[in-house]
């Protein structure tokens, strides 16, 4: 399913801003549409959800085996990967390959090939070491990180 976007003209500025509507749910898209192999970050208020484009419109990501959302996965030690459409996703999103400065990305198919041979897999999570964003950063780079912990550990001080 092709995912159609909206041009979407901020109120606060008088110029086509780089956001975009997505016309199936209501959320909002900041930057360049997902590609494959591109991580996309959900913002859930106090904290990021991460996944990783496998094709235009659908997103792998580690996330609550029962569909609750992935802040209660860090409540039951598991999580599941599913493959999502993100017209479905009630958050907004963006393209953020900003580790993309820190270590080189695999290329777009082998990340996509990776990432689907996940899906359905029950996981360890751990909001320390084996996060959603943890899972998506090996996917893309073969090495798993998070500096959403470590900036969180460090202003929580």
């Amino acid at each position: 399913m092709k995912v159609n976007y909206l041009e979407y003209k901020s109120p606060v500025c008088c110029v086509i801003c780089s956001v975009r509507k997505n016309q199936l749910s209501d959320t909002f898209i900041e930057g360049p549409l997902p590609q494959p192999g591109d991580l996309i970050e959900f913002n859930h208020g106090f904290y990021d959800h991460w996944g990783v484009c496998v094709e235009d419109g659908k997103v792998v990501h580690l996330t609550d085996p029962k569909g609750l959302g992935s802040f209660s996965t860090s409540l039951g030690a598991v999580a599941v990967v599913k493959e999502e459409s993100l017209a479905d996703s009630p958050h907004d999103y963006k393209v953020n390959n900003k580790y993309d400065k820190k270590a080189d990305p695999y290329p777009p198919g082998k990340i996509v090939k990776a990432a689907r041979m996940e899906v359905g897999k029950i996981r360890k999570f751990d909001l320390l070491k084996a996060n959603c964003e943890h899972f998506v950063t090996a996917l893309r780079y073969g090495i798993a990180f998070c500096e959403q912990v470590i900036y969180q550990q460090f202003t929580s001080v």
